[in-house]
């Protein structure tokens, strides 16, 4: 399956995260358009480098089977593409590594096809979908807020 990967990049374990994501995606058969690899936006960039850059991400987004989503940091721009996936009726799955007991947003759990709160959880979700062929759905039962 196609996969959008969003998730921030910022500090050393969110590159660790988005790395860890992409291995994943890969030793488990699937294709993944990660914007890591693709966009570096300067903070001076031109309104145009910005167009481009959101524009190729929607497109990307729409061009996947599903997204990728990692909640680390509740980073707005890797929200803001959940939310604009879920509302173009494109499949969500989250990376939650980490989570907390009752740190899950309600609104996200609700969006979602999966919530993986570990990396050995989201490789195993991972083989499963790409053994089926399509994503499966795994009601989130942990606290939320």
């Amino acid at each position: 399956m196609k996969v959008y990967i969003a998730s921030p990049f910022f500090n050393p374990k969110q590159i660790d995260q988005v790395e860890f994501m992409k291995n994943a995606l890969t030793v488990t058969g699937h294709e993944y358009f990660s914007p890591k690899d693709y966009f570096v936006l300067n903070p001076n960039a031109t309104q145009e480098d910005r167009q481009r850059i959101f524009d190729v991400n929607c497109e990307k987004i729409q061009w996947a089977d599903f997204v990728l989503c990692n909640t680390e940091a509740k980073d707005l721009g890797t929200i803001w593409e959940a939310g604009y996936a879920y509302g173009i009726n494109k499949p969500v799955v989250f990376f939650a590594e980490g989570l907390p007991e009752g740190k899950f947003n309600v609104m996200l759990s609700e969006a979602g096809k999966s919530v993986n709160t570990d990396r050995e959880q989201l490789i195993d979700y991972l083989e499963r979908v790409n053994e089926a062929g399509e994503l499966i759905f795994e009601q989130y039962t942990g606290f939320t807020q």
